[in-house]
């Protein structure tokens, strides 16, 4: 295996890498601790405090080099601590994402950088609260939900519906294994308020996550926004990725909702990939909008930076949006490795005012 380090010139975003980064997936990914047939292919660190990123790999660059040798990430959790215990960090931790059409994981460690915490985990103290299953729907979620993964772990593709009855669909609803278990779920349109009311107060963080999802099947659209934006400051990067989600497949399908700026440039530096993915996902499918043009410059000004030290990672759902959105806000269409040219580009646009870091 040859193993290189990339080094996105003057950004400093290193990614350790033994096979290059292809197109976007085609179908779903999911975080997983996997079987053996999938192998890890690439390693990155992730900061928006690039200094931080050139220190890890100073100082642990030998174990991610082993880790990746061995195609695994079966010690991640404990250098993921290991450089918890090294630096002045706020959270450190691996994110493990399979890609079931390519056979293939990518390992990105996220870190955020104590004096970073406050701007980059802006999240909610964990609600207490307890509001039951509201028509037994958590409850079917999680066998829907089991189902779909069930079906990725064997092997079994599962594109997207032609046509969605919701706001967003979670595999093929439709599809003769899954429609067993989405019957139940129908009913989810006639429980608006307890639905909300579990996304916003419920203890369980799985039961929130459910209850983001489960909000797609009511019928309107800027109600459910309204409920999903609050979601992205829960403390469970679960039920964020899952309210991002949502919101994504609204951003792409039904420019006629409205969706703010703002909260999704915030989410864009929070520290999680499924964060990045996600929101950065939300960006430019609001930029493909009959009205996107408005939002280019907006967009490069909050955060260029950010979109920048994407794309020298090699995780190809941070990385591969990152260079789709550059593209639609420039209309440039510079190599997807040509940092320089990005960073020259982003230097002009932004000139004189500062962008994320």
């Amino acid at each position: 295996m040859i193993v290189s380090r990339c080094i996105a010139t003057v950004l400093f975003a290193f990614a350790l890498v033994s096979v290059a980064c292809g197109r976007p997936a085609a179908t779903p990914t999911a975080a997983s601790s996997a079987a053996t047939q999938i192998r890890l292919v690439a390693v990155d660190v992730f900061d928006t405090d690039t200094s931080t990123i050139e220190r890890v790999i100073q100082r642990h660059g030998k174990a991610l080099h082993a880790m990746l040798q061995r195609g695994d990430a079966a010690d991640a959790d404990q250098l993921a601590a290991e450089i918890m215990a090294d630096g002045e960090y706020a959270y450190v931790k691996p994110a493990l994402v399979t890609y079931y059409e390519k056979q293939a994981s990518y390992l990105t460690i996220d870190i955020v950088d104590r004096r970073d915490a406050q701007r980059r985990m802006p999240f909610r103290t964990p609600p207490q609260g307890s509001h039951g299953d509201p028509g037994g729907l958590i409850v079917a979620w999680h066998a829907y939900e089991a189902k779909v993964f069930d079906l990725l772990g064997r092997g079994q593709l599962l594109p997207p519906p032609k046509t969605c009855p919701t706001f967003h669909c979670f595999g093929d609803p439709s599809q003769p294994e899954l429609r067993p278990f989405s019957v139940a779920l129908t009913s989810a349109a006639d429980h608006l308020d307890e639905l909300a009311l579990v996304l916003r107060d419920n203890e369980d963080s799985g039961d929130r996550a459910a209850a983001a999802f489960l909000l797609a099947y009511v019928n309107d659209g800027n109600a459910v926004v309204g409920h999903l934006l609050p979601a992205l400051h829960d403390e469970s990067s679960l039920v964020r990725n899952n309210a991002l989600r949502v919101l994504a497949e609204i951003a792409l399908h039904h420019p006629e909702i409205e969706i703010p700026l703002p909260p999704i440039v915030e989410a864009l530096s929070f520290p999680a990939t499924t964060d990045r993915n996600k929101a950065a996902a939300i960006l430019l499918r609001m930029l493909e909008r009959p009205d996107g043009a408005r939002l280019r410059r907006p967009i490069a000004r909050t955060c260029g930076g950010v979109l920048l030290i994407m794309l020298g990672l090699f995780q190809p759902n941070n990385h591969d949006y990152a260079y789709m959105i550059l593209k639609a806000i420039s209309g440039k269409q510079y190599g997807e490795r040509d940092y320089a040219a990005w960073r020259a580009w982003m230097g002009r646009v932004t000139k004189d005012e500062p962008t994320a870091h």
